[in-house]
């Protein structure tokens, strides 16, 4: 017995943005949008104990697969909005602008699509509802968008011979997308959020490949492609910016932060913390922390805007909410002589091209050419003497550093004293890094071409977990 739920947009239009790339529409509805919008018909009602447990168990289906049709992108327009007035020397308030208060508007954009067939299908073949059908089917009924407001849908329990469109199955490799889901443990975390008045985790990722296709996948880093992307903002300091040269006190410090929050929780993990349980450094992969400056541009001065987490590619979806968790507890970050900085999650419908993950992985399709905004770290000093010598050891050295972060080896090396990325400092002025006997390691910028397009975040050499090292995609002109 199969469970298929229909979808169909009654508008003919669907408003979604895409989770990685915000001026891109979400196409086709990501299965755990899907099921966020049947736990928002639960919570705006009387939370029926019954709509509950079929949620729960909805939850642990595993991947659906999505029957939609071709959908024709339609162009995006940016929209300046008010914002929420943010009070100067008061609390509380309206919305209106009295005298003492401040209105900025801030961009947005509303992506949208108009699929070629107005219903969607998504269907768990090997499902078995049992006595649950009854709570879904009302759910269903409840529904009212999937997206933006706008986005307004009818939803249903469908019968299995009314499924048509294109078929998306799920696929561990080989895919041509990828589409957020439902995992153990979501209704809880959406009702948490919604307590504390948090935006909900972004959910687990999940490869998606039309029936019948096969793509090969663009090699991919040790690391996840959704970064947990944080914004910096001036407290109590007198510095107006932090330019990249502070990455290491800031990675350092934001690292120190979220494992204290971690340890508040009750529980700092070996792909958190970075040791193994005996306390000797770990040789698996964990978090690491990213400098998000800006650079690429012909005003760009380097200064950061924001710091990234990248969580391990293969920690499972619980291990990835407990992340989200431990950093929803940093909002503060004390950094010595230059002073408080406040972080907070970027949120923003449309956010700085700096400020999206996109900028830093290459997007779907990845890159082959790579350029480092922080310089890589030699794992050990070259020996060799002759200076052409030592050049080639030091490019094998950074070689080695691609395949210890899942990379194959690249076609070329070149080390340089400065970044080819504009606005990124000189490799000779960034602090060294310190070995435990107290000398000091040696460090150049890079860039790195692979035969075919690989996909980040890269950060290669021995400062890669706390953001030396860390590579930007390449254009052409660059």
């Amino acid at each position: 017995m199969a469970l298929a739920l229909g979808i169909r947009y009654l508008t003919g239009r669907a408003v979604a943005t895409d989770a990685v790339e915000y001026e891109a529409a979400e196409w086709p509805p990501h299965p755990a949008r899907i099921v966020m919008a049947l736990a928002c018909a639960h919570f705006e009602t009387d939370c029926d104990a019954a709509e509950a447990d079929a949620l729960r168990w909805l939850e642990e289906q595993g991947p659906p697969e999505m029957h939609a049709a071709e959908a024709d992108a339609r162009r995006v327009v940016t929209s300046f909005v008010p914002v929420n007035d943010d009070p100067i020397g008061k609390k509380g308030g309206q919305l209106q602008t009295p005298a003492g208060w401040m209105r900025t508007k801030q961009p947005r954009c509303f992506p949208s699509v108009r699929p070629h067939h107005d219903t969607v299908y998504a269907v768990w073949p090997d499902a078995s509802p049992d006595g649950r059908m009854q709570a879904l089917d009302s759910l269903c009924r409840r529904v009212t968008r999937v997206g933006h407001s706008s986005s307004l849908v009818q939803m249903w329990a469908a019968e299995e011979a009314e499924v048509v469109g294109d078929v998306w199955r799920p696929a561990e490799d080989g895919f041509e997308r990828r589409m957020r889901v439902a995992s153990r443990g979501l209704l809880e975390d959406l009702s948490v959020a919604f307590s504390n008045d948090e935006r909900p985790s972004i959910g687990l990722w999940q490869g998606y490949r039309r029936a019948g296709e096969r793509r090969e996948e663009p090699c991919r880093s040790i690391w996840s492609e959704e970064l947990l992307v944080f914004r910096l903002a001036s407290l109590e300091s007198r510095h107006a910016r932090l330019g990249l040269i502070s990455t290491l006190a800031l990675t350092q410090r934001m690292r120190d932060a979220m494992l204290s929050a971690a340890e508040r929780l009750g529980t700092v993990p070996e792909w958190m913390s970075g040791h193994a349980p005996g306390g000797d450094p770990s040789e698996q992969p964990h978090i690491a922390c990213f400098p998000l400056a800006f650079v690429d541009h012909r005003h760009a001065d380097g200064h950061v805007l924001g710091i990234a987490i990248a969580t391990p590619r293969d920690i499972s979806a619980a291990d990835r909410r407990h992340a989200h968790r431990a950093l929803a507890g940093v909002q503060e970050l004390l950094l010595g002589s230059l002073e408080r900085w406040r972080v907070s999650p970027e949120v923003a419908d449309s956010p700085p091209h700096t400020l999206r993950s996109s900028a830093w992985t290459g997007g779907r399709l990845g890159a082959s050419r790579w350029a480092t905004i922080t310089p890589v770290v030699f794992d050990r000093h070259p020996k060799s003497r002759d200076r052409a010598a030592y050049e080639e050891e030091a490019e094998g050295i950074v070689r080695r550093s691609c395949a210890r972060v899942g990379l194959p080896e690249p076609r070329s090396v070149i080390l340089t004293p400065v970044s080819a990325h504009l606005g990124a400092p000189a490799s000779h002025e960034f602090p060294r890094m310190m070995r435990k006997d107290g000398t000091e390691r040696r460090h150049r910028h890079a860039i790195l071409t692979f035969d075919h397009p690989v996909r980040g975040p890269i950060a290669i050499g021995a400062g890669r977990y706390r953001g030396y090292g860390f590579c930007r995609p390449l254009s052409a002109e660059e």
